[in-house]
């Protein structure tokens, strides 16, 4: 936990709060963010469900810089390479998001309502050949959940009103890793490996940024 940041336990207790927090705006955008497996989008949907104003959910994965085809193609290049900050680069997962498009849509939803990115990242074949399209109601207060692993730093944390930090214990974290991995063990240690080596000094260098720590209750 971070000091002097307020911490909150429960769904009803955060929702509660980030609607205090709406008063008198037409649009709140908050970032929920933490490492892989911390329980983002579960919480993004238990706000919503104890939300009273309109709440959505903006998926930050499907806005990729590359298809999964062309990054694996990046770090097989930056291994041969030998050029360890070259590939420190490449295979930094702060770098698979494209921010650009993220701040695009969260401007688009704070001034239009909607937005439409049609070069979404597809789960299910690994290529930017999705179309994605958040609304919200056109009267109204309403809640933007922005699910991301980072945007805490700099470049895009002025853009973002309030940012919610899931703190998870790492061996949830980890056992939450070999589920979504689908007991591929291999995949999972690489995983795990990404969060030691990228997310967590991340976290550690910017996490006081963040607004409010949210620790589910276990």
């Amino acid at each position: 936990m971070e000091p002097g940041i307020p911490t909150l336990r429960t769904p009803d207790a955060l929702s509660r709060h980030l609607e205090d927090r709406l008063q008198g705006q037409d649009v709140l955008i908050v970032e929920i963010c933490g490492v892989a497996g911390s329980g983002k989008t579960t919480l993004c949907g238990q706000i919503i469900a104890a939300s009273s104003v309109n709440a959505v959910r903006l998926d930050c994965d499907r806005f990729s810089t590359h298809s999964h085809t062309e990054r694996q193609a990046l770090i097989a290049e930056a291994r041969r390479s030998g050029i360890a900050e070259h590939m420190a680069f490449i295979e930094n997962p702060m770098n698979w998001y494209s921010f650009d498009h993220i701040l695009a849509a969260l401007d688009d939803l704070k001034n239009k309502r909607i937005h439409t990115h049609d070069r979404a990242w597809n789960r299910e074949t690994g290529e930017l050949d999705g179309r994605y399209q958040v609304r919200i109601a056109e009267d109204g207060p309403a809640l933007i959940l922005c699910d991301c692993i980072y945007l805490l730093h700099p470049a895009v944390r002025t853009a973002l009103d309030l940012v919610v930090l899931v703190e998870t214990p790492a061996e949830i974290v980890a056992e939450r890793g070999l589920q979504r991995s689908k007991g591929d063990a291999a995949r999972a240690a690489v995983m795990e490996s990404l969060r030691r080596t990228y997310s967590v000094p991340y976290f550690e260098t910017f996490g006081s940024r963040a607004d409010i720590v949210y620790q589910a209750e276990t």
